[in-house]
């Protein structure tokens, strides 16, 4: 890392789990060069919180190079900081926020975590237009955060703009399988029915999330059974 400017960057957690492929336990945070500074306890490792988004910005910079040496073939790292870097790291949507390195931070670790079971289960990385539709569903439960009702001057001015983002909005991608829990179908959940929250402390059903990846925006197959098994 030394060779690319960040020698130092990471902590040791940090290493282990990259050379882990398909842990569930990678975070963002030990990319953090703060954190890695508190590396010689093992204790301290990933627990300071990112304080403003430039910090952020490094540790998926961060993340990215250290995965270029430690799993060169797996890009899901970049398309996740690309993701970011395409929609500005989502500053529109958290401009209300009063933390929104914390909510990067969160949403980050979830797709990692997604990632990681998509690496064992064997359907692929999560692209860039899939974590589109996993940010929309990710932000749209956080309402504290929602921007409030424009006033009348700011509402005539964005008139303009609704038509043509319209068309858009129209063909945008949804996501039907948000609510499902995927450790479920790979038999990793020990959760009861009725008692599985995702991080975010939505609700999550125990049904097959099996798609038809042919056919776009096809529904869940939402029968009671596990995916592994039966498709």
């Amino acid at each position: 890392m030394s060779s690319v400017g960040m020698g130092g960057f990471v902590t040791q957690r940090g290493w282990m789990e990259l050379g882990t492929v398909g842990s569930h336990e990678m975070k963002i945070n030990f990319y953090n060069i703060n954190n890695a500074a508190r590396s010689g306890r093992s204790d301290q490792e990933g627990d300071g919180e990112m304080k403003d988004v430039s910090e952020f910005v490094l540790a998926i910079c961060t993340l990215r190079s250290a995965a270029q040496f430690a799993t060169p073939w797996n890009l899901s790292y970049l398309a996740l900081e690309n993701y970011f870097h395409q929609n500005e790291f989502c500053k529109e949507h958290l401009r209300n926020d009063d933390h929104p390195a914390r909510t990067l931070c969160q949403f980050s670790d979830f797709v990692l975590n997604e990632n990681s079971n998509r690496y064992r289960d064997g359907p692929g990385f999560l692209t860039t237009g899939e974590l589109d539709a996993y940010w929309s569903s990710f932000i749209g439960a956080r309402p504290q955060i929602k921007a409030p009702a424009p006033s009348v001057s700011s509402a005539k001015c964005s008139n303009s703009s609704e038509s043509s983002k319209g068309q858009k909005q129209a063909t945008k991608r949804k996501w039907p399988c948000a609510d499902i829990c995927n450790k479920f179908n790979t038999g990793y959940c020990q959760r009861a029915p009725g008692s599985c929250y995702n991080f975010r402390g939505q609700p999550m059903r125990h049904v097959c999330n099996w798609r038809d990846l042919n056919v776009p925006n096809s529904q869940p197959c939402g029968q009671q059974h596990m995916r592994i098994g039966n498709h």
